[in-house]
């Protein structure tokens, strides 16, 4: 899982125009990265008003240029826990 995650973490880098390196599978993830467009969060815990057990998604996007801000959290379950990993995410 965290391979994919990894994968999705470079492409996003790439686009927002961040140095990532030649090959997803070879650099160091470091926990904060920006520029002026954008800063990405890796597997970072988000700080919230109340006790949540699922507050550290595997990537957060915080766009500076249209001041938006995704989580992404990937799962790849098996078919028979499909409905039980979209109600948790």
């Amino acid at each position: 899982m965290d391979n994919v995650a990894r994968g999705v973490h470079w492409d996003i880098c790439k686009h927002f125009e961040i140095e990532c390196g030649e090959k997803w599978y070879e650099r160091n993830l470091e926990t904060v990265i920006k520029n002026e467009k954008a800063k990405i969060l890796w597997d970072f815990t988000i700080q919230t008003d109340k006790k949540l057990p699922h507050n550290r998604p595997d990537i957060v996007v915080v766009n500076k240029m249209n001041m938006t801000c995704h989580t992404i959290d990937v799962a790849y379950p098996g078919d028979s826990r499909i409905a039980m990993k979209e109600e948790e995410k």
